[in-house]
């Protein structure tokens, strides 16, 4: 008995310190929010900010409020309550971590152009609704999990010769992003097969938190690094959808251009000359005189 209730304290512990640490979060940068998000129109990158920041503080909210009250406050709690609320936490995690890598995937395509139910069924829950038995899958998808990240990592580490700010923010982001997910699954496996419980209270719960907390992050942080390289007017939603923001992520060079793209060659006349302009070599002109036969009678 009082393994279960250090399990229930633990667990209450767990989640009233994730959601505090959401919110802190959420408190420290607001005002980013409200300059960066909802002061100008909404677009892509947007929504999935938002999508980020408040999944989580529901998810956040909810798991606090079940794990004080009915009916995760006392145990014996009946093995098919847990099993409904683990699946409930494990599909949440996983959202979340699709947000955090959709952040990832929209700098990396920036820098380039370019049997369930049965498992659920069969797992184990203890009184206080932690997972029980031999622990099958953890060590796996924590190492596809890992090697993913590492992989991103390196497609966006590729890039760190750029001259942009932005590039080296994204490598800082990268390397942010793939040291949390290695945390995270170097502390939670090992700690799950030491213990020989899952308890999701610590093992999807925390995750939650600083994925949230990343991924809005790197929203503001990049917003904010655009718009100081660029002009005010430029927002981060300009990627992709206003013509005369171009970003170069193929190679090392970012420009900002109101002019179309110059063809091959451009010709003007200009006192009595015929220039051409080579856009290989901006600076250098070629001036030939222009042929007397084009003069015009009254020139004559």
């Amino acid at each position: 008995m009082v393994n279960l209730a250090s399990a229930v304290i633990v667990r209450r512990y767990s989640s009233l310190a994730s959601l505090l640490v959401l919110i802190g979060d959420y408190v420290l940068t607001c005002r980013a929010e409200f300059r960066f998000i909802w002061g100008s129109p909404i677009n892509g990158v947007k929504y999935i900010y938002i999508f980020a920041r408040y999944f989580a503080l529901v998810v956040q909210t909810t798991s606090f409020f079940i794990s004080q009250f009915y009916p995760l406050a006392r145990p014996p709690v009946s093995p098919q309550v847990c099993n409904v609320w683990f699946m409930v936490l494990l599909v949440c995690c996983v959202v979340q971590l699709a947000a955090f890598d959709a952040v990832l995937m929209l700098q990396m395509f920036g820098q380039f152009p370019l049997p369930f139910g049965a498992w659920a069924r069969e797992i184990g829950f203890d009184e206080v609704c932690s997972v029980t038995g031999t622990l099958h899958g953890g060590d796996v998808a924590g190492g596809v999990g890992v090697t993913v990240h590492l992989l991103l990592f390196y497609i966006i580490f590729r890039k760190r010769g750029g001259e942009s700010e932005i590039v080296s923010f994204v490598i800082r982001g990268g390397a942010w992003c793939f040291v949390l997910v290695l945390s995270m699954v170097g502390v939670l496996i090992p700690y799950s097969y030491m213990d020989r419980t899952a308890n999701p209270y610590i093992i999807f719960i925390w995750p939650i938190t600083f994925f949230s907390i990343t991924s809005s992050f790197i929203n503001l942080s990049f917003t904010d690094v655009a718009t100081i390289e660029f002009s005010p007017q430029v927002s981060v939603g300009s990627l992709g959808s206003q013509p005369e923001f171009v970003v170069d992520f193929l190679t090392s060079s970012l420009e900002v251009t109101n002019e179309p793209p110059p063809t091959e060659s451009l010709t003007s006349i200009k006192a009595g000359t015929l220039q051409f302009y080579d856009p290989s070599d901006p600076k250098e002109f070629s001036a030939v005189d222009p042929d007397t036969s084009l003069k015009t009678e009254s020139e004559i």
